[in-house]
């Protein structure tokens, strides 16, 4: 707007776990999904039914909003367009995460995210159905000690420990026998499910 010229590229986002998440929904025979797509995207039942693969939802609303581009007058370099599995796009993040590593502006380390168990796949708000944020509630583990097998309780107010008088136990559970790393702990089957999402070596 201001006389000089400029580069204006584009590129479509085609990674990620919420196009996975439509493509099983579509296998799976969804049907608000798919009337969704039928009737707010108009998109036609013979290629709803190539949805099962989630490149060929990525490809239709690909196109679909690059003819809206198009018609809007946008002064793209159509030249230039690319989406993040091309391999040129991937080595260039290949590229770009070592630089930012190399110059300490990144660190790998451990920290809670949301997690799939189904997917085995970390996922945030924009991945999961309905777009509700991953929850994290911390919990404290407290180890009471009997005859050298840990019992093992959680409890969100550590402070009330002293109080405790007993600990009860549901007769309509299944415990399990596990080893955590060293020790011997009795848990439920939930818990030590959940136990191996936190970098525990469990037997």
């Amino acid at each position: 707007m201001k006389g000089f010229n400029v580069l204006f590229p584009m590129g479509f986002h085609y990674t990620g776990t919420p196009i996975l998440g439509m493509a099983k929904r579509v296998e799976a025979n969804d049907t608000e999904l798919i009337e969704g797509f039928k009737t707010l995207y108009n998109v036609p039942e013979d290629k709803i039914k190539e949805f099962v693969e989630p490149v060929k939802i990525a490809d239709y609303f690909h196109e679909e909003i690059k003819s809206g581009m198009i018609e809007m007058g946008y002064s793209i370099d159509w030249r230039r367009e690319f989406t993040t599995i091309d391999p040129a796009y991937q080595k260039f993040i290949e590229w770009q995460f070592r630089n930012l590593k190399e110059k300490n502006h990144i660190v790998q380390g451990s920290h809670p995210v949301g997690w799939c168990p189904k997917d085995q796949n970390p996922v945030s708000q924009h991945d999961t159905l309905g777009d509700v944020e991953p929850d994290f509630t911390e919990y404290i583990v407290i180890k009471f000690d009997l005859n050298g097998v840990k019992i093992p309780v959680a409890t969100l107010r550590p402070e009330t420990l002293f109080g405790v008088t007993n600990i009860w136990i549901n007769p309509q559970v299944m415990y399990q026998k596990i080893k955590v790393n060293d020790e011997i702990w009795i848990t439920s089957p939930e818990c030590a499910r959940k136990l191996e999402f936190l970098e525990k070596k469990l037997k």
